[in-house]
């Protein structure tokens, strides 16, 4: 486990030292605090630009998925949002069919981005839970929360918020929390430094989502299943206010996680209108 401290202000230009993004991070901006970065990003007085990233080290009003809060220690996590103008894939050749769209692909993608930057900045290998999640055993690390957003002056566009934890010892999470949140502190056995982990986050982000290739939902589903807690999973889902129950067998990039029913027959699961009410955690 590392001894390193709560670091103070995270330094954007630390961070912007370590990328090597052509669009995402040219804009880059730490706040002390806000209600949540996902509302920043969107927000001042200059025209927006495509690949902004907004910091902050405390958000008030912090969310995920279904409208869940995202609660964090000031100055112990990365917590941020990136600004994309709506578009296509990427520029280069386009991938084979068939093809998943921006929308439907991004949060897959994003979520490998994460995980394979924080195993880029650190000895920690966190492990993906569908459908945003990046978890240790049985822990949540991280999550990703995507919106759509229609900005007057800027257009159609994606925003991806991060959340990570970093710094935290178990003391800084509520007793509730404690068995159910870890944070890279707690985790590795180096140092751990904020601002090498968002360079290599954001890093992978734009390798990622700006590689056409990778909008193939044949590479898609094999990066994101190399990835993820391995098949077989048993899971109590909530879709559209109706439960099941069952084990996960496959991912379909389009249609979202295949479930082997208990009841019987197996049923594809859309992102957007269902969400893990309670998941068992195998071993790897």
């Amino acid at each position: 486990m590392s001894t390193s401290v709560l670091d103070g202000f995270l330094n954007g230009g630390r961070i912007q030292a370590g990328l090597g993004t052509r669009c995402i991070g040219r804009v880059l901006e730490v706040l002390p605090s806000t209600t949540s970065t996902n509302d920043a990003v969107t927000e001042g007085g200059q025209p927006l630009a495509d690949g902004r990233v907004v910091f902050a080290e405390q958000q008030s009003a912090g969310r995920g998925r279904m409208g869940r809060s995202w609660a964090s220690s000031r100055g112990a996590s990365l917590l941020f949002s990136v600004l994309l103008r709506e578009g296509e894939a990427g520029e280069g050749e386009a991938p084979a069919e068939p093809r998943v769209s921006r929308s439907i692909a991004l949060p897959l993608l994003a979520a490998i981005a994460c995980r394979d930057g924080i195993a880029a900045a650190s000895d920690v290998l966190p492990l993906l839970h569908w459908p945003n999640d990046l978890y240790i055993g049985a822990r949540k690390l991280g999550g990703i929360l995507i919106e759509t957003r229609l900005i007057s002056g800027f257009g159609q566009a994606f925003i991806i918020g991060v959340g990570i934890n970093c710094l935290q010892k178990p003391a800084h999470f509520t007793p509730e929390l404690r068995a159910r949140a870890t944070s890279l502190e707690i985790e590795s056995r180096a140092a751990v430094q904020r601002e090498v982990v968002a360079a290599a986050v954001l890093n992978e982000l734009e390798a990622w989502i700006g590689a056409p290739q990778r909008y193939s939902a044949v590479v898609l589903r094999e990066a994101w299943l190399s990835r993820a807690a391995p098949l077989g999973q048993r899971v109590r889902l909530r879709e559209d206010g109706v439960e099941y129950v069952g084990c996960i067998v496959d991912l379909d990039p389009a249609a979202g996680i295949v479930v082997q029913l208990e009841r019987g027959g197996r049923r594809s699961f859309a992102a957007a209108r269902t969400t893990i009410v309670e998941r068992s955690f195998l071993s790897p």
